[in-house]
């Protein structure tokens, strides 16, 4: 038997794979009320990765690449941030959802990871999410902190992110066009 997705808007039941709800167009994830999916342990070996300085000032962001999205987030990180996958039905909303992204298919808890500034390092911490945080291709501990280096490589299940390191004085200034390739 497939399993369908039943919209929690207007209860009409969707095809599997199927992200708005084909009744009522609801454009919020119809997968908030299902619990993270448990996707098998797949590691593929990874290569030794270019990394940078693990030195994280007061003026330094982060910019994060998701795999497979043009444009990066980029985060002041002025405040410890939560990245995971809003669910609507426990109220857990994280400050970065990665719902848009595919977090439910590829495995992304609610509460998945936490970004922190902590003593001039930038800290990850996984908070006990269902398919793990992998850094660098080595699996983290849960609830155990991180530190992180400019140019890492964070896989939250199978939702992989380059997290590279940015001061704010090397920002454009206010209104200067920024160069960027094609």
């Amino acid at each position: 038997m497939i399993a369908m997705n039943i919209c929690p808007y207007c209860e009409h039941h969707n095809r599997p794979g199927v992200l708005i709800c084909e009744r009522c167009g609801h454009s919020s994830s119809i997968f908030a009320s299902l619990p993270t999916r448990v996707i098998p342990d797949e590691i593929s070996p990874t290569g030794p990765r270019w990394q940078g300085t693990d030195r994280f000032t007061p003026d330094t962001f982060v910019v994060m690449h998701i795999e497979g999205v043009r444009e990066p987030l980029v985060l002041p990180l002025d405040k410890p941030t939560l990245l995971g996958r809003a669910n609507e039905i426990t109220r857990q909303y994280p400050d970065i959802d990665l719902t848009p992204y595919g977090a439910f298919e590829k495995g992304v808890s609610s509460r998945h990871l936490l970004l922190e500034r902590g003593d001039g390092h930038l800290l990850l911490t996984d908070m006990g999410s269902t398919n793990g945080t992998y850094l660098n291709g080595q699996r983290l501990n849960p609830n155990e902190a991180a530190v992180v280096h400019d140019g890492v490589e964070v896989r939250l299940g199978k939702l992989v992110i380059h997290l590279y390191f940015e001061s704010a004085a090397c920002a454009p200034a206010s209104g200067e066009a920024s160069t960027t390739g094609g």
